[in-house]
């Protein structure tokens, strides 16, 4: 027969040269593969429910989003098991980190915001002969931060997509130019 007084002892045993009960770092383990298996299980109920409904562009970095935020806190519900108050700090922490990230990459967070807007409204797709940023090509990729288009040289051409969405889009593939007027 199972000795759970004799379990229960064990648990409560503090590890050596600390304060700290191994109940209280079991129970932040399982905390942190449960919050792991949740951020698995959410982000592919996520990709399966979204698939073809939003840009795959999009869906790939709310995915990964997703699956980062539940990860932080199943972290910090770990750590709170330790006794630290980590309210205030991860608070006043994460204010100074978005702050030092939008300065640091402001042209990038321009890149992805306008990259989302490009997936959003679709103003062109891939295979499109267009010109953009007064640059003329066929669109060839379009990423999260850039689009490529392949020139009449068959040269690549990489844009930012902060000037993609800045500028001007003509669509030579849209088909407007052969509908007759009435």
């Amino acid at each position: 027969m199972f000795d759970f007084q004799g379990i229960i002892n064990w648990f409560s045993r503090t590890i050596p040269l600390t304060n700290i009960q191994i109940s209280t770092v079991v129970s932040a383990i399982i905390t942190l593969l449960i919050g792991y298996l949740i951020s698995i299980y959410v982000s592919k109920h996520y990709q399966k429910t979204l698939k073809g409904k939003i840009e795959d562009l999009v869906l790939g970095f709310t995915v990964k989003i997703v699956q980062i935020l539940i990860i932080l806190i199943s972290i910090f519900i770990a750590i709170g098991y330790f006794g630290f108050d980590i309210a205030v700090p991860i608070l006043g922490t994460s204010t100074v980190t978005g702050l030092i990230f939008g300065f640091a990459f402001q042209s990038t967070l321009s890149n992805l915001a306008s990259g989302f807007m490009i997936a959003f409204v679709k103003p062109f797709k891939i295979g499109d002969l267009v010109e953009i940023a007064e640059k003329r090509g066929t669109v060839q990729e379009v990423s999260t931060v850039v689009t490529t288009l392949k020139d009449d040289n068959g040269y690549l051409i990489v844009v930012p997509n902060s000037k993609v969405w800045d500028k001007p889009i003509i669509n030579y593939s849209s088909g407007l130019q052969n509908k007759k007027q009435n």
